[in-house]
């Protein structure tokens, strides 16, 4: 025999509310443990000129959202209460010359990590050369990432604002 439980909210003990329904099948996740959380995405309104052979930090001035205001200065923050595995994105663009290349990795704690290393080669002269890359990364409490780009095309170049960006969230229950 089936049960049936009809319900516009899912409260804790302490009345706080967890789910709420509109009525029509429309779910909202109130409580942070099942929402992805905290969460970011930045973009630039302007050029960078990222020098040549040397790793240089992206800056970014727009943010399209920022759920814990936990993005400031180019650099995300994970918020008290909030460690866990992350998924970070991003898109870096330079154009480069025939077998040059453009790289990208985050740097956690100010540290360069290699296991979220990127790279893009280009295959033609003068070619747009987008590097994107997704990763997972454990991080605690006070962390900060921050998103560096390297080019090699023997003068400095300019990242498209067209194409740049960098975000993530919380992973839910990771």
């Amino acid at each position: 025999m089936a049960s049936i439980i009809k319900a516009n909210k899912l409260q804790d003990f302490a009345g706080n509310d967890i789910l709420s329904s509109d009525g029509a099948g429309v779910i909202t996740p109130n409580a942070n443990g099942i929402k992805n959380v905290p969460a970011f995405r930045v973009t630039n309104a302007s050029v960078q000129s990222i020098p040549n052979n040397t790793w240089t930090k992206v800056t970014f001035d727009t943010e399209d959202y920022d759920t814990d205001t936990a993005f400031a200065s180019s650099t995300f923050t994970v918020p008290t209460g909030e460690a866990g595995k992350y998924l970070f994105n991003w898109i870096v663009y330079a154009e480069v010359d025939s077998g040059e290349g453009v790289a990208s990795r985050l740097y956690i704690n100010s540290s360069a990590d290699n296991k979220t290393y990127a790279r893009a080669m280009s295959s033609g002269s003068g070619e747009a050369t987008l590097n994107t890359a997704s990763v997972t990364v454990s991080l605690s409490a006070a962390d900060t990432v921050e998103l560096y780009m390297y080019q090699n095309k023997g003068s400095a170049q300019n990242n498209n604002v067209s194409y740049t960006n960098f975000g993530g969230y919380k992973l839910i229950g990771a």
